[in-house]
């Protein structure tokens, strides 16, 4: 399970991505599904065939289906609904169909069955299959992946980038977009991140239809999408119509990000579907309290997840094992986790995860940091580094206590640059922000935090 896959942080200390809790439809549909020999794993190469038809509602949790089949080369013995697994691989019983006729090689049954919650996260990723199992293949004859009709489409860590522009734009920004579009509701839900603009936003849209290379015009526009930044995120859900439906799931679709310098979009991503479950950590993050540090994070969904280790450290090098949280196996849902590091003592602290697959794969979060105790001072501005740099420097600071603070930066004439943070920071938190440099000229430069009744100005050096 790729579950840690960030191209870009601008806060070290908070990996957030908004995805908006939208309810989808109640009912799905399971409409031909085509069961055969050559889907068994491995094929048995039967000549037989058969077909599934079913709906399921999610708020009864059952599944109504009917299923038919011919040429079998053996005698049914049984037939069961297996999962969660994939096509090309096996997995346990997870409900047999009682009253499934036996000692036949063609025949038919209706059926109603009643899932729990597990079950159904399991059946709505695609991971059940039907299974039917004869006298010359005990383990399964013919069997058919259990995949919704009019179903769900992801479009998981799409790159957002200048050279995507037409014509390219050359910028040194990069972003992140994934989302995941559902045929019945005709709803896209999504997220995108972006970092290092060269000039500020000014808006946002869903431009089409327009292969790769080339420009199209508005199809959605982003309302609430943040303006006046060079860096941030935005979540949110549009509705797509029967026309921009098709324009986008034939890939002909792509975001773009308009800022300041680049009017006509300044990096853009083109929307390709990803053919498989995404699996994501939407948000990770750590807050004090004391002497006690409070971990938090959530997922958007999960593929054979086992769970995650909560590992420790002072210097980012030597790790300790705190302890160890169960994961939801697979699901399409969103699960929030939480773990408290109790009564330790004052210091400076860095937290990641280690998420484990059910095969023992595993795979590290990115670290956040965190200042346990009082902040000396109150709060602490550190050096930008490297310094000089060229075109990129990162700048740390934090707060002992929760302070409403901005981080600007500023020319030798004073004239503002931009604005790198501009809200509330957490207490025991330690910020790290990117400031890119590339469309600005060398000399000295000068960056100020306030907050908490104070103002800190450091200086330093661009070099090109």
């Amino acid at each position: 399970m790729k579950l840690f896959n960030y191209p870009f942080s601008i806060l070290t200390s908070v990996f957030v991505l908004f995805f908006s809790l939208t309810v989808f439809s109640q009912v799905h549909n399971y409409t031909n599904i085509f069961i055969s020999g050559d889907q068994e794993n491995p094929s048995t190469g039967s000549p037989a065939t058969g077909t599934l038809n079913g709906t399921y509602d999610e708020s009864t949790m059952e599944l109504i289906f009917s299923v038919t089949f011919s040429g079998l080369t053996g005698n049914t013995t049984a037939s069961h609904f297996h999962g969660p697994a994939l096509p090309d691989s096996n997995a346990g019983v997870q409900i047999g169909l009682s009253g499934f006729p036996t000692g036949v090689m063609s025949g038919s049954l209706t059926d109603t069955v009643t899932l729990n919650e597990t079950q159904e996260a399991d059946l709505l990723a695609g991971l059940w299959y039907i299974n039917i199992h004869t006298s010359t293949f005990g383990g399964g004859e013919i069997r058919g992946q259990l995949l919704e009709s009019g179903g769900v489409h992801y479009f998981t860590h799409l790159p957002v980038s200048g050279d995507q522009e037409n014509p390219s734009t050359g910028s040194p920004a990069t972003g992140t977009f994934t989302g995941r579009y559902s045929e019945n509701t005709m709803e896209l839900i999504f997220t995108v991140d972006f970092d290092g603009l060269t000039g500020t936003t000014t808006a946002s849209h869903f431009h089409g239809p327009a292969v790769p290379d080339s420009n199209a015009g508005v199809q959605i526009g982003l309302t609430g999408f943040p303006t006046g930044v060079t860096s941030g995120s935005f979540a949110d859900t549009v509705t797509l119509n029967e026309t921009q439906e098709a324009d986008l799931l034939a890939e002909k679709w792509y975001l773009n990000i308009h800022t300041s310098t680049f009017g006509g979009g300044e990096i853009r991503a083109h929307l390709f579907e990803t053919k498989a479950i995404p699996v994501e950590l939407t948000s990770f993050s750590a807050s004090t309290n004391d002497n006690n540090v409070l971990l938090k994070w959530t997922t958007a969904t999960e593929l054979n997840n086992l769970g995650f280790e909560i590992h420790r450290s002072n210097n980012k090098s030597d790790w300790n094992i705190l302890g160890f949280i169960h994961g939801k196996g697979t699901t399409t849902e969103f699960n929030n986790y939480a773990f408290e590091d109790k009564s330790i003592s004052s210091g400076r602290y860095f937290y990641r995860l280690k998420q484990v697959d059910n095969n023992g794969t595993f795979e590290y979060s990115s670290a956040i940091e965190v200042v346990v105790g009082s902040i000396p001072t109150g709060f602490v501005l550190e050096q930008n580094y490297p310094n000089p740099f060229n075109p990129s420097t990162k700048i740390k600071f934090g707060f002992d206590k929760m302070t409403k603070t901005s981080l600007r930066i500023y020319d030798v004439l004073g004239n503002e640059v931009v604005t790198l943070f501009n809200g509330t920071a957490e207490g025991g938190r330690i910020y790290e922000l990117t400031f890119s440099a590339s469309n600005l000229s060398s000399g000295v430069y000068y960056y100020q935090l306030t907050g908490n009744d104070r103002t800190e100005i450091k200086k330093m050096m661009l070099l090109k």
